[in-house]
């Protein structure tokens, strides 16, 4: 548990790494951040599979198959990304989610879009449930299908190394408006960080209809526990700990002057991010505009 007393101001562009990127790697990172991150329509799965045999041994030499923690989040990252020698996009794609704590995927140009285009017609007979379809995928299997996508979880293999297991799917009809947050207060791991979100348009998203948004790098600030809150664990979250935990972090965005950034998109784009990433929705500006979005929350074996 991380002492109670304040932290330090964050700077979130000078992170110290082990073994910074060349001035190639991060122009490279800054052009994929620019154009908007994965084209999954140029993406091989045949390639992907091998550059995941690579990563594996590549972490089976340099850390060993008993270290728990995430190679993605360990202090082994470069020595294992070197080993594995994997193709520059996904380098790219790898480095950028282990600085940033988050990676944006281009599903336009596949029959993912078909997918996030049908599933706001499918959500209609649930129009009465005013905030968001729990676990839709229980009825609607295009809700399944999106969160038990081939080329998704193949990616999240790539950064996790892990096989992983989508546990819950949350459909939005409007924007959540949710006040920024760590998803690892809600639920988390054993071993810790083993927990990621994914954030699929089911429409375009701009500056008017609620879009999400997130504080990149975030993801690699200390973890606050909730007794540094001063909350018991034994208080039902949503009844007795949801405004001190939403006060407590409305005082840290401010003491450490962390700013979101927002995630505007076309339908069929979609944002994967770390288990710590600070993220949440933005007002929604126009009353009553829709803001169609799936998240599917996963663990790993």
């Amino acid at each position: 548990i991380f002492p109670a007393s304040p932290m330090p101001k964050a700077d979130l562009q000078n992170l110290p790494e082990a073994h910074p990127p060349l001035n190639s790697a991060r122009m490279a990172l800054d052009a994929f951040d620019e154009i908007g991150g994965l084209n999954m329509a140029a993406q091989d799965p045949a390639e992907l599979q091998q550059a995941l045999e690579k990563l594996a041994r590549a972490r089976e030499q340099v850390i060993g198959s008993s270290f728990e923690l995430p190679w993605i989040e360990s202090p082994f990252f470069e020595a294992v990304l070197a080993q594995a020698a994997l193709p520059q996009h996904l380098e790219i794609f790898c480095r950028f989610y282990q600085r940033q704590g988050f990676a944006k995927l281009d599903y336009r140009g596949t029959p993912v879009l078909q997918l996030c285009q049908d599933i706001p017609g499918q959500m209609q007979p649930f129009a009465h449930i005013p905030k968001h379809l729990t676990n839709a995928w229980r009825e609607l299997e295009g809700v399944k299908a999106l969160a038990c996508s081939d080329s998704l979880l193949a990616l999240l293999r790539l950064l996790y190394l892990r096989t992983p297991i989508p546990y819950q799917t949350l459909n939005f009809r409007y924007g959540s408006e949710q006040e920024i947050h760590d998803d690892s207060i809600f639920f988390s791991s054993a071993p810790a960080r083993y927990m990621c979100g994914v954030w699929f348009a089911l429409e375009d998203v701009d500056a008017d209809n609620g879009p999400l948004r997130y504080i990149p790098g975030s993801h690699r600030l200390p973890f606050q526990d909730i007794h540094d809150m001063g909350l018991a664990p034994e208080h039902h979250f949503y009844s007795d700990r949801q405004e001190p935990y939403q006060r407590y972090m409305r005082a840290h965005l401010a003491a450490n002057a962390l700013k979101p950034v927002e995630f505007h998109v076309r339908c069929g784009q979609a944002l994967i991010w770390s288990s710590h990433l600070l993220h949440g929705g933005c007002p929604i500006r126009t009353p009553g505009r829709t803001r169609f979005s799936q998240v599917s929350h996963y663990f790993f074996e």
